[in-house]
C-alpha cells in the first residue's frame, strides 16, 4: 500500500496516513518508519504495510517505508566548546492517582540501600564451589 502523511504529533510520535486508493486514514507510530529521524512531514509519500489491532479495533501501520529515496538518516552534531560537560535529563511526569501514599508509607527518602557488587557474588560462588568441590 502507499498513502500521504496528513496529520503528525512529533511530541507524541504518531499520526495518520491517506492511504492511496481507498482514502482511509491509518493511524502510524514513529516505531514503524525505516528512517526516525528527521521526524516525518505531512505531505511526504510512505509505502507500508497494515495490520489490524484486536485491542483498539483498528488497522495501523505496521511497517512503513519513504518513497523519497533520497531521505537520509540526520545523525546529530555534538560540540563541545568548554571542558564542561552538563547532562540535563527530562523531567517526566509520573502520573498515579490510584497509587497515592500517605507519607507514614512511603519510603525514607534519605535512606540509600547499599547494593552488593555482581564480581563480590561471583568469587563468593566460586568459594562455594571450591569448597563443595574439597569436600568429595
Amino acid at each position: 500500500m502507499q498513502g500521504t502523511i496528513i496529520r503528525w504529533d512529533n511530541e507524541r510520535g504518531f499520526g495518520f496516513v491517506k492511504e492511496e486508493i481507498t482514502g482511509t486514514e491509518i493511524f502510524i507510530h514513529i516505531s514503524t518508519l525505516n528512517i526516525r529521524n528527521p521526524a516525518p512531514e505531512i505531505g511526504e509519500k510512505i509505502e507500508f504495510e497494515t495490520t489490524f489491532n484486536e485491542q483498539k479495533g483498528k488497522t495501523e501501520v505496521k511497517q512503513a517505508t519513504y518513497l523519497d529515496k533520497n531521505r537520509k538518516h540526520i545523525t546529530p552534531k555534538i560540540e563541545l566548546t568548554t571542558p564542561e560537560i552538563k547532562l540535563t535529563i527530562p523531567k517526566t511526569k509520573q502520573y498515579a492517582p490510584h497509587r497515592k501514599q500517605s507519607k507514614q508509607n512511603r519510603p525514607n527518602q534519605h535512606h540509600k540501600e547499599e547494593k552488593q557488587p555482581i564480581w563480590l557474588w561471583i568469587v563468593v560462588g566460586i568459594i562455594v564451589i571450591v569448597i563443595i568441590l574439597g569436600l568429595y
